[in-house]
């Protein structure tokens, strides 16, 4: 499994609205907490999957085994499966079976020993048996709460990749308005000056510039710093295991409190920490068929002020998870 840190997709905006939008299920009173469907990746992903990036040109592998596709359009899907689905600090679902399966493909627009572009397109689903906050009677969309398009480009340089990304993101189920965002990252890697104390940092803005806001309110601006130090527990690394770090925070106007009017309150600065431990390993397929790989993994979550309210008023959580991927 892939932890997609170093991502040009980022997380995706919250519909997680306390008064009724167009299209979607209405709150009766903020004081009651019964909440909407948020779009974006589950807790300990600090964001949406993204294919494989190519070597630059002339490159080989530091522990000299085959590229599995040495060509220009990579592909990578799994499906992940979790105990709860909590999204920037707000608790979407906690009870019942919660599976999240995703797709991405790349096509590399410029290959070069200087530098490498990458065109992605991808989507990122959620499907509840609890059928979490349906607008539809339909049985086979109820549980479809959440389907998420994206497309966008990530460049690589030296130790630098950033990324550009647009989403949109609807509810087959009719659980939220749809939500549109502009999505920056930048993710640096530090491993060749602090080798086995590598941290993995990477930072993300993402600008809100649909209807479909993260609190129901005016659009706002979300940022978040995300580490991955990681150790490799056998020689092939094969078997590795890693601590994501993630910590959101408003830019602006990202977590606002109803105003008890049916408005905007006070906008939280502080959003969300998490720390989590997970265990990948490579599952013994053969590379014509793809880089297989398998995790488990747990995440421990701190929720500001408003993530506290939405989660019954107790401030903390813990996720299990665990999930399947091949890389080609």
């Amino acid at each position: 499994m892939r932890t997609w840190f170093l991502v040009a997709a980022t997380g995706l905006a919250a519909t997680h609205s306390l008064r009724a939008q167009d299209g979607g299920s209405s709150l009766a009173t903020a004081a009651e907490f019964s909440l909407e469907v948020l779009p974006g990746p589950n807790t300990g992903e600090a964001a949406l999957p993204r294919p494989p990036l190519p070597l630059p040109l002339g490159a080989e592998p530091e522990d000299e085994t085959p590229v599995v596709n040495g060509g220009a359009v990579h592909f990578s899907l799994g499906i992940d499966l979790s105990s709860a689905y909590f999204y920037r600090g707000l608790r979407i679902e906690d009870d019942g079976l919660i599976a999240q399966p995703w797709a991405t493909v790349g096509v590399d627009l410029v290959n070069n020993d200087t530098w490498t572009l990458q065109a992605i397109a991808g989507s990122w689903n959620s499907w509840h048996d609890e059928e979490t906050d349906a607008g539809t009677e339909d049985g086979t969309l109820a549980a479809w709460y959440e389907s998420d398009i994206y497309f966008g480009l990530t460049a690589a340089t030296g130790n630098w990749e950033l990324g550009a990304q647009y989403g949109w993101f609807v509810s087959p189920s009719d659980a939220f308005t749809t939500v549109e965002e502009l999505q920056f990252s930048v993710s640096y890697d530090d491993s060749e000056c602090l080798e086995d104390f590598a941290l993995a940092p990477s930072a993300m803005v993402i600008i809100e510039t649909g209807e479909g806001t993260s609190d129901g309110f005016g659009k706002g601006v979300y940022a978040q710093v995300a580490i991955e130090p990681s150790l490799a527990l056998n020689e092939e690394e094969t078997l590795n295991l890693s601590f994501p770090v993630i910590v959101g925070v408003s830019a602006s106007d990202y977590y606002e409190h109803d105003d008890g009017e049916g408005g905007a309150g006070d906008d939280d600065f502080f959003g969300f920490a998490s720390i989590g431990a997970t265990l990948a390993f490579d599952l013994p397929v053969s590379g014509r068929y793809g880089a297989w790989s398998c995790y488990v993994g747990v995440n421990a979550q701190l929720m500001g002020d408003l993530g506290t309210e939405y989660n019954d008023d107790d401030d903390t959580a813990l996720v299990a998870s665990v999930g399947v991927s091949v890389e080609y």
